[in-house]
């Protein structure tokens, strides 16, 4: 994230600033869960990769402008939204994570005015974005539209690939008048990957693998056939020429492992390949914590790919032991948000700032959601085609937190989806049993829910479990 300079263009100013206002804006134009959509998805993906420092407040930066500006729009529009909000036990890790953020303050000397600056820091930054997933996408529909919003974002995004894989990642110098990172890291394979207006190409290729998976998983199950008056399938064609000119290894062998799962499970009708994905993060950084390997066997497995690549997560596995000496000083309440060197990877980040409990926290903030529903719901269910994005959103974020493992790129559209599969758990659904006939032992099935793309809401427990006995 760069600083605010004089180099910058005044456009950057322009569209931080005024993006909340373009968002209260957005609300009075249309239904507010589609200006949330547009609103949160299209910060992501167009403002900025800037930050201004506010004295006595957190840095002011792209999540900021797209979270206070739907705020905002809440407040003014729907009210009676935010007061409708019941808090769950699925919320507990977000909460957790926010407020321990804090600890580290304390444990290091460093203050309670620090301390305040780190919740309120970390709940814009992580507690805002969930719970806004948590509020705005309560039934089948919503979950329809948010899946439906991400692919729409990967082929918005597909161009703008094009366009920086031919001439070089140039966009964000054009508009903002300076390029977001290291251009030597845009070079791979003898071309360009794209930036576009994100924080790395890493993030733009995680991006457009994990919108091409849903969007291959809806068209598989039926849950959505044509967009735009386009066949899906072709869409997905075009999404996944764009991924592998991204040209990032991991994401690539990421797609390639979502893929393998969601086959698998559909083949077998069963969900365990979804929990083992799910089990991967936890167990590399319990692995890695206690040194029970070195990691070095993945490294092995780009050795065929690309020696560069092999040489490169080699480098980060000797971060990694580096950065634990240090995060294993204060291995509960953690270090501080001020170390001087960085890290790659997510995990190892949280860890150092916030010790294992700040770890744990928001580690189940992105996985605990999927297992509850993976365990609640069979996967003939989860395969069908009105619950399907269901499922999708479940992977998306199963494979950001993999990818966490390696990288520390922050997307906020992840965590608003796994505050709506949180939703999707508070409303219990799948819960009640099968009604029974009161003459006869055949179980009366519940109708089958209608497949519009927009359709009206429902509630979400009214339509999942309503059974007409």
């Amino acid at each position: 994230m760069q600083r605010a300079s004089r180099r910058m263009s005044f456009m950057v100013p322009l569209m931080l600033f005024g993006w909340p206002l373009l968002t209260v804006l957005l609300f009075s134009a249309f239904k507010p869960r589609a200006a949330v959509l547009v609103s949160f998805i299209g910060a992501w993906l167009f403002l900025p990769m800037a930050e201004y420092s506010i004295p006595g407040l957190p840095d002011y930066t792209k999540v900021s402008a797209a979270t206070l500006g739907i705020l905002a729009g809440t407040l003014f529009f729907e009210p009676s939204r935010l007061f409708r909000f019941r808090p769950h036990w699925i919320d507990v890790p977000v909460i957790v994570y926010c407020l321990w953020s804090a600890t580290s303050s304390f444990a290091t000397g460093i203050g309670p005015w620090d301390a305040v600056s780190a919740i309120v820091s970390e709940f814009i930054g992580w507690g805002l974005p969930y719970f806004i997933g948590r509020i705005y996408f309560t039934d089948l529909n919503a979950f329809q539209e948010l899946a439906v919003g991400i692919v729409v974002g990967g082929l918005i995004y597909v161009p703008l690939c094009l366009i920086e894989i031919r001439l070089s990642p140039q966009l964000h110098t054009w508009v903002y008048g300076f390029h977001q990172h290291m251009f030597a890291q845009s070079i791979r394979f003898g071309g360009f990957r794209p930036t576009v207006f994100m924080q790395h190409g890493l993030a733009v290729a995680m991006w457009m693998i994990n919108a091409t998976l849903l969007a291959m998983w809806l068209r598989a199950t039926g849950a959505v056939r044509r967009l735009g008056g386009l066949p899906l399938e072709l869409l997905v064609l075009v999404m996944l020429i764009t991924c592998v000119l991204c040209k990032s290894t991991g994401a690539l062998a990421l797609m390639l492992v979502g893929c393998v799962a969601l086959v698998v499970a559909r083949l077998h009708n069963r969900s365990w390949p979804l929990y083992v994905l799910t089990a991967i993060a936890p167990l590399w950084m319990i692995g890695r914590t206690f040194d029970w390997f070195n990691g070095q066997f993945v490294s092995d497995l780009f050795v065929g790919v690309s020696s560069e690549r092999a040489a490169s997560f080699s480098i980060r596995l000797d971060q990694e032991d580096e950065i634990l000496k240090t995060a294993l000083q204060h291995p509960i309440f953690g270090g501080s948000r001020w170390f001087p060197d960085g890290a790659d990877q997510l995990w190892l980040l949280c860890f150092r700032n916030f010790g294992a409990i700040g770890l744990a926290a928001l580690t189940s903030v992105f996985l605990l959601p999927g297992m509850v529903l993976c365990h609640r719901l069979t996967f003939t269910k989860l395969s069908h085609p009105d619950w399907a994005p269901v499922t999708g959103m479940i992977l998306i974020v199963v494979l950001y937190m993999i990818d966490n493992l390696a990288n520390s790129m922050m997307n906020p559209v992840f965590t608003m989806t796994a505050g709506a599969l949180g939703t999707a758990i508070a409303a219990r659904i799948g819960q009640q049993p099968e009604c029974e006939s009161a003459t006869t032992d055949r179980r009366v099935r519940t109708p089958r829910l209608r497949r519009k793309l927009w359709p009206p809401p429902i509630p979400l427990g009214d339509r999942l479990n309503a059974k007409k006995c």
